[in-house]
């Protein structure tokens, strides 16, 4: 939830800014909390989401 607070608090600065170099100066939001995860396998684990 902390992620997607910044998440939003960044695009609203981004949409808010008043030019280009401004917007440029403004971080890129927070990568995914989960990244690979649910993609990791290895030999003899099953997926998360294995049926």
């Amino acid at each position: 939830m902390r992620q997607g607070e910044e998440s939003l608090r960044l695009e609203l600065l981004r949409r808010h800014a008043a030019s280009a170099e401004e917007r440029a100066r403004i971080p890129p939001p927070p990568g995914p909390t989960f990244n690979g995860l649910f993609r990791r396998e290895s030999a003899g684990r099953q997926s998360l989401f294995a049926a």
